[in-house]
């Protein structure tokens, strides 16, 4: 019997938005990361969750290169990041992104969120619980009783502080609490003065 060699290739897009259906399809973004590992062998385990996750493409056919992407990636039934100013409690993101609700019922609220954020696993769970999770990746708290608070002095982001400035003007509040403790209350112009440690600083108060 003659042998026939078969000379093939499969197309990056191919590749690609099999990985990341698989993601959806699953909600687990290591089953597209595994499929990835599969498709492309020698893929870093964290170029493939960069593919899976939308920051990266794969271009080419026989020889694959990563290019830069800007697809959002997640199942339809993941909690979305959304606008601060229509939020009453939530999470900010170390960049940024806001996870909220429009109403406010205790921490029961953000138990809830944090575990949302955890499930999108932008979040590794810590194995406490999923409020320590998100607290510890870095995310700022924010709700009516203590307006921000859960937040460590140094490690707050521009885009974080930036979100905070939008919560207060966009409420019109004429002031609120930074930290859990009533001498971290300061009105609009304060917090505008303040840098990037001070506002860090004030947040993480114990006093």
């Amino acid at each position: 019997m003659k042998k026939t060699k078969l000379d093939w290739a499969v197309e990056e897009g191919f590749v690609t938005d099999f990985a990341r259906r698989r993601f959806m399809e699953t909600e687990d973004v290591n089953v597209g990361i595994h499929v990835l590992e599969i498709m492309v062998p020698g893929i870093p385990a964290e170029m493939a969750e960069a593919v899976v996750r939308g920051s990266k493409k794969l271009v080419g056919t026989k020889e694959l290169r990563l290019e830069d992407d800007n697809e959002i990636v997640a199942p339809p039934s993941w909690i979305k990041p959304c606008d601060i100013t229509s939020c009453s409690c939530g999470w900010i993101a170390p960049g940024g992104e806001v996870f909220g609700h429009g109403d406010y019922n205790g921490r029961d609220d953000h138990e809830v969120l944090a575990g949302e954020i955890v499930r999108r696993q932008s979040v590794r769970y810590n194995g406490h619980s999923f409020y320590t999770s998100v607290e510890a990746a870095g995310y700022i708290k924010f709700s009516p009783d203590r307006a921000i608070t859960s937040a460590r002095a140094g490690e707050v982001t521009e885009a974080q502080y930036r979100a905070v400035l939008r919560y207060v003007e966009g409420r019109g509040l004429p002031f609120f609490q930074l930290g859990p403790n009533a001498c971290g209350r300061v009105t609009p112009m304060e917090l505008r003065k303040m840098d990037l440690l001070q506002f860090g600083e004030m947040i993480s108060i114990h006093c």
